[in-house]
């Protein structure tokens, strides 16, 4: 996803607070344990605007379709 911040939860304990603190962040892999410690880690480092994003790449990527995205912000 090109808008989305990507940091492995291995170097997360070095650069945690790149993770902006005004919005909601989810976390994701196709891993959900490895979000789960990512939501984790995030949260007790005071970051509680923090989500576990629960989906499949596939699912994903059928959301996310332009069209389909234009659609949901003009609320059709």
């Amino acid at each position: 996803m090109p808008f989305a911040l990507h940091i492995p939860v291995n170097e997360l304990p070095a650069r945690w607070q790149e993770v902006p603190t005004g919005w909601m962040v989810a976390t994701f892999c196709s891993s959900v344990t490895r979000a789960a410690v990512a939501w984790a880690y995030l949260q007790l480092h005071g970051l509680d605007r923090v989500r576990i994003l629960d989906a499949r790449y596939s699912e994903l990527t059928e959301e996310l379709i332009a069209g389909k995205v234009y659609k949901r912000l003009k609320g059709q």
